[in-house]
């Protein structure tokens, strides 16, 4: 709590476009929400809404930004009334969904920032990255309560030198190149994977020249019942996994 008011900026792809972010007239598009706010902003995205138009299905996040969607209970922290859910967001009506695509010029669904949070989504079958972590990364930042399904990368991380958490509300679903991908110059990064990593094709998780300093843990489970399994190469990182199930035909299972 900082002593100041809390304001919450809607978003709705159902709107009309031009929206002021108030809750009588939402931004449309995750563009005119970040347009339309900054650092350290509030943006909660209405249940129901889909955002699949190649210029309106991707974000890339502000420092300290919450971007949040109704359908889980989200708290913010007030001096007087203490931590509070903000009004409707454990509503029930549904996920807003990030569908296909994952453009701008990170390639990606959602790009995150220091500080910042994205929660409450589905994101399903981006042609690119569904979530990206690159070299903008040095602080920490959090991915909750979102489920990634049908993605080219679900979890896709080049050259973070900060902290990223995936949490065990999230998940990882078939995905075509790999569920976690770890690449790059991450010499004090840091990648907690603590939700599941299923995948009946390709690799479920592939780590590529993480050197030393870098760290990824897995701790959820990983499973991988028909694809390529795990792959590790180049890397003189930390790389520990706390739960793995692989079934993997033909080939290596790591």
């Amino acid at each position: 709590a900082t002593g100041q008011p809390v304001r919450i900026f809607h978003l709705d792809s159902r709107a009309a476009a031009g929206g002021d972010g108030s809750f009588e007239s939402p931004f449309s598009t995750p563009q005119e929400a970040e347009a339309g706010t900054g650092p350290e902003a509030i943006v909660f995205a209405h249940a129901g809404s889909v955002f699949d138009n190649g210029a309106n299905n991707f974000v890339t996040l502000q420092a300290n930004q919450r971007f949040l969607g109704e359908g889980v209970t989200h708290l913010i922290n007030t001096d007087q009334l203490g931590s509070i859910a903000i009004p409707a967001s454990g509503d029930v009506g549904g996920l807003p969904t990030f569908q296909g695509g994952g453009g701008g010029a990170n390639m990606a669904n959602v790009t995150v920032a220091d500080g910042s949070t994205f929660s409450g989504f589905n994101i399903n079958n981006s042609v690119n990255s569904a979530v990206l972590a690159n070299n903008t990364l040095t602080g920490t930042a959090n991915v909750e309560n979102t489920i990634i399904t049908g993605a080219d990368i679900g979890l896709n991380v080049q050259d973070a030198t900060g902290i990223l958490n995936f949490a065990t509300t999230s998940t990882i679903n078939n995905t075509i190149q790999a569920g976690l991908n770890v690449d790059g110059a991450m010499t004090t990064g840091t990648i907690n994977v603590n939700g599941a990593i299923n995948n009946n094709a390709a690799r479920a998780v592939r780590i590529n020249n993480l050197p030393d300093g870098g760290v990824v843990n897995v701790n959820g489970l990983v499973t991988d019942n028909g694809g390529t399994g795990i792959l590790v190469q180049n890397t003189s990182g930390d790389v520990n996994f706390v739960n793995a199930n692989l079934t993997i035909p033909n080939g290596d299972a790591v």
